[in-house]
């Protein structure tokens, strides 16, 4: 507490001591000066600590993502009818998405019927596109896998195995001309050992790379003509034996379907050439024994002796 120096009456200036004022004798009374006590924190309340609120909050929140993911959500049981962005489904729920047994009627046009797992399309159904093509058979997460059956829509069909919507494994294709292919498949191409049977009931049996006839096979026409040999890349191409309807037979090499090499050709009336081919010619050096016994023995060019 401190005490004032100025004098009431006359407004002079006092020492801290004064009793009187000297300029008009005023009896001087000292009074006390208000200072406010500074302000102190109450006692037995404290401010709540912000970082523990919000760490506290962060923990409920990851554990309930935790929580959500590892049970699928909630969400009701039963079936039901749901419309999603891409269609209307009707069928089996497990806490709040499809799985069970259900239909699917897509926007576009297509209609699945089948298990569901997750909200995703998985075990055994048939899918029907709006294009008129028809799979059936078994799905993992939404792709063809395992077992089943495609109808496409101008007509071809394959049923047999699938790998993430490709065909591979063993399968049975079938074309719209008639042509029947019992194989293996890799990548939707046949590859492997596989027999492909035409309309006429010509086939080849053998070795498959990439669509095409590739290694060791055996072609048979409808007319009784075979050949077996090596192809590649469709063609025939290595040593192969080809035998006519008429009884003639080459064998020999092969070079893009023609007779191209070393080879020996029989003719049905016993004559036979032995010696260089060439784009299916006689045609290098060679010898040709004629029914009569007689030989030409020398050089060859486009089919004819010449020395």
């Amino acid at each position: 507490m401190s005490y004032s120096n100025i004098c009431t009456k006359c407004g002079a200036t006092l020492s801290n001591d004064a009793k009187f004022c000297v300029s008009c004798g005023q009896t001087v009374l000292q009074q006390p000066v208000y200072q406010p006590l500074p302000m102190q924190q109450p006692q037995g309340k404290k401010t709540p600590n912000l970082v523990l609120i919000v760490a506290a909050a962060a923990v409920v929140i990851i554990v309930a993502v935790v929580l959500f993911f590892t049970i699928g959500g909630t969400g009701p049981n039963g079936t039901a009818t749901k419309d999603y962005h891409n269609g209307t489904y009707k069928g089996d729920f497990v806490k709040g998405v499809r799985s069970g047994q259900g239909t699917m009627d897509f926007n576009n046009g297509a209609r699945y019927d089948g298990e569901w797992e997750y909200d995703q399309i998985h075990g055994k159904g048939t899918m029907e596109y709006e294009c008129g093509c028809v799979y059936k058979g078994k799905w993992d997460s939404g792709a063809y896998q395992g077992s089943g059956e495609l109808i496409e829509c101008d007509g071809k069909t394959y049923d047999g195995n699938w790998v993430d919507n490709r065909k591979d494994g063993f399968g049975v294709g079938t074309w719209q001309d008639g042509m029947v292919y019992e194989g293996d498949w890799i990548h939707n191409r046949r590859t492997g050992d596989g027999k492909l049977i035409y309309e006429d009931g010509s086939s080849y049996e053998g070795q498959w790379e990439n669509d095409q006839r590739h290694g060791h096979g055996i072609e048979k026409w409808s007319n009784g003509q075979t050949y077996e040999g090596e192809y590649v890349e469709g063609a025939r191409s290595g040593y192969g034996i080809m035998i006519w309807p008429s009884g003639a037979r080459y064998e020999g090499d092969w070079v893009n379907g023609d007779r191209s090499g070393n080879g020996s050709f029989v003719w049905p009336d016993g004559q036979k050439y032995e010696g260089q081919w060439l784009n299916d010619m006689r045609h290098g050096r060679g010898a040709m024994t004629y029914s009569d016994g007689t030989v030409e023995d020398g050089m060859w060019e486009n089919g004819e002796f010449v020395g």
